[in-house]
């Protein structure tokens, strides 16, 4: 799927009800403004994804990432859920 735009992961995703996973900001401007799928985006460079990963799976154990949410994973700081944007 890497030939895929953003958006059409993010409606894959939704169609799916899957949580798209990415490291790419790019991709994060997107989802919000869409509001569709889950998506978790792991703030931190590939060698710390497995890191943050785990850090997210942890958060979803005890949350529900309601539809058209970002959940930011820094490596360190607080994991924190981003609304849609107004636009």
């Amino acid at each position: 799927m890497s030939a895929v735009s953003d958006q059409e992961l993010i409606v894959y995703a939704d169609e799916r009800e899957a949580i798209a996973v990415t490291n790419n900001k790019d991709f994060i401007p997107v989802a919000r403004r869409l509001r569709l799928a889950r998506v978790v985006y792991l703030r931190v460079k590939e060698a710390a994804a497995v890191e943050a990963m785990a850090r997210a799976l942890n958060w979803l154990d005890g949350n529900v990432l309601p539809d058209g949410m970002v959940l930011r994973v820094p490596l360190k700081a607080q994991v924190t859920v981003m609304t849609p944007l107004p636009w």
